[in-house]
């Protein structure tokens, strides 16, 4: 039985009780196109700590031990308001299929939960639990509101395994955006809402990612030629498109990106190359054997050689003035964007720049209480203002950062699917 197979059996048999932010301000999420999405509340009470250990801790090691994820039901009185009602129906009845533990359900919960890690959170096992029916005292989940979200924490405790993942899904819709998956802060128990059934699995890694101290995963542009201090840099949250910590619905935002997973504690002290001396250093992709190199950490700046969907081209974008215009023949997206006055400019892109590569050297700097940002330079942008569309970091012999102290020079891709590139540290060689 391969292991995929072994958990969800291990998941149909396992039922226990069927009887019956990341720590930022506050964080509203914005209605997006994914099939999942997330709010982060204000911060709460956190879990008792010394000076020496870090809130989230306790989930870092049990995702590092391959701990079980325990998914804990809880039935509600108030279940939602009646314009929401066509909506909640339709997510309401997936729950019959992790009640039932239903096979091809628990299944791709266990696939996608492994995938997040890229295989390296394998769950022991995928647990239910049903609590009581619990009166919340409105009518939807509400992440501002503290007092519900300890009710609802306490209701859940019997069920609540210690050894294990804990992921508390509400039979409620979120009450400032039905579209809203969970939230939670590090060090706390994710609450879900009913949304969170079209997705369980991935819903609950990006959640467990809060409560293991992730914040979300942004974009970011910095001014040139150098990347200075992070103050200087504009960030877009949760924009990242290679996170499954951003809400982008691209492909690539199903897992952790590298940098995710070595805060996560989920790559070997092999496979990160730290302040290193001036020379060349070649990067491989998470598929490769844990000895080979995949992060390159310069003080709180990471370089990885990552899938990118965006490789293969950059985007050209026009604005649309009448959209009932046609389509271009050659259309790969179309998005809008926020004007300095509030209102919305709408944008058709095509394809430029194409070229055969499917990876990119991914820059990410941590923006301190901003969260870790992908760093995308405005001096590779197709289009002057839309530097998220381009990416120059798959063009060989191209500097892709520089402070006062270090350059980094991505060199190519090697016939080994490995980036090559060069530090080289200005203070030593002055």
């Amino acid at each position: 039985m391969n292991r995929l197979a072994e958990v969800a059996a291990v998941a149909a048999l396992s039922a226990s009780t069927l009887a019956c932010s990341a720590g930022m301000n506050s964080h509203e999420s914005r209605p997006r196109p994914s099939e999942w999405s997330v709010t982060v509340p204000p911060a709460e009470a956190k879990i008792p700590t010394t000076s020496t250990t870090r809130v989230g801790e306790s989930y870092l090691k049990l995702l590092q031990s391959n701990a079980t994820l325990n998914v804990i039901y809880v039935p509600t009185t108030e279940t939602t308001s009646p314009e929401d009602a066509t909506l909640f129906e339709k997510e309401i009845a997936k729950a019959d299929q992790l009640i039932q533990q239903e096979p091809l359900f628990m299944l791709q919960t266990a696939s996608h939960v492994q995938e997040a890690t890229h295989g390296r959170y394998n769950p022991a096992a995928i647990t239910v639990s049903i609590t009581p029916t619990l009166d919340t005292g409105k009518d939807c989940l509400d992440s501002k509101d503290i007092p519900q979200s300890k009710m609802i924490r306490k209701h859940a405790e019997p069920q609540t395994d210690k050894n294990a993942l804990n992921v508390i899904i509400v039979k409620q819709l979120g009450c400032d955006d039905v579209m809203v998956g969970g939230y939670s802060n590090e060090g706390l128990i994710p609450i879900l809402t009913s949304r969170a059934f079209k997705d369980l699995g991935r819903t609950s890694m990006h959640e467990l990612g809060h409560s293991a101290g992730l914040l979300h995963a942004n974009l970011a542009t910095c001014p040139e030629p150098n990347l200075p201090l992070a103050k200087d840099c504009k960030s877009a949250e949760a924009d990242d498109p290679n996170s499954i910590m951003g809400y982008s619905d691209d492909k690539g935002s199903e897992d952790f990106s590298l940098p995710e997973m070595h805060r996560l504690g989920l790559l070997d002290v092999t496979e990160v190359i730290k302040n290193p001396d001036s020379g060349e250093y070649t990067l491989s992709d998470i598929e490769a054997d844990r000895g080979e190199a995949k992060v390159l950490l310069l003080d709180d700046t990471y370089f990885s050689w990552e899938r990118d969907l965006q490789a293969p081209r950059d985007a050209k974008c026009t604005e649309v003035t009448d959209e009932s215009s046609p389509y271009p023949p050659d259309m790969i997206l179309t998005t809008s964007k926020k004007r300095a006055d509030g209102t919305y400019r709408t944008l058709r892109c095509t394809a430029v720049n194409k070229r055969f590569a499917t990876s990119s050297l991914q820059v990410r700097r941590d923006l301190g209480v901003k969260g870790m940002g992908l760093i995308m330079r405005p001096d590779r942008a197709p289009d002057d203002g839309e530097p998220e569309l381009s990416n120059g970091e798959v063009i060989n012999d191209t500097v892709v950062y520089e402070s006062a102290t270090v350059k980094v020079t991505y060199l190519g891709q090697n016939e080994n699917n490995q980036a090559r590139v060069r530090v080289e540290n200005l203070k030593k060689s002055r």
